[in-house]
């Protein structure tokens, strides 16, 4: 094997150097994104919409029943607000599916109240889902999203 001549190892050693100062750079660079982005998420949990499900009594095959859902947001201004409903199982049906906040009135505990209806068709139970999606914003507009379930017992006539 042919000897190198020495000024190709001062171009190897030189272009090292280089590449270990941009990896070290680029390392500390994502390390700060990193830190940035978990002080946000922590913002964000911390300013978490909370939500609550309540479910009528006794519900029946063949009855239409309203279910409560309760939502406290942090505070801050009124952001857009969509609340999407959703049955898993073949006991209950959501009659409305989506919800904005218009459709809520304010309790005096300031959370929204939103009525869900929904149709008992079967007897059995049901997983009834709630998401929200809702907005946070300061610089710029952060999507948050939260979600419930609760089971829903239907029982025979």
């Amino acid at each position: 094997m042919p000897a190198r001549p020495p000024h190709a190892a001062q171009h190897t050693a030189g272009a090292t150097y280089a590449l270990a100062l941009l990896w070290i750079a680029l390392l500390a660079g994502s390390g700060l994104a990193q830190q940035s982005s978990g002080a946000r998420a922590r913002g964000l949990r911390a300013a978490a919409p909370a939500l609550r499900i309540e479910l009528p009594e006794g519900l029946t095959v063949g009855t239409t029943a309203s279910v409560g859902v309760f939502v406290r947001l942090p505070e801050g201004p009124e952001q857009p607000l969509l609340l999407s409903p959703s049955a898993e199982g073949d006991a209950v049906r959501v009659a409305r599916g989506r919800l904005l906040r218009a459709d809520a009135r304010r309790t005096d505990q300031g959370e929204l109240h939103f009525q869900v209806p929904i149709e008992a068709r079967n007897a059995g139970t049901a997983v009834l889902r709630v998401a929200l999606l809702t907005y946070r914003c300061a610089a710029r507009c952060d999507a948050v999203q939260a979600t419930e379930s609760v089971t829903v017992h239907v029982r025979a006539r």
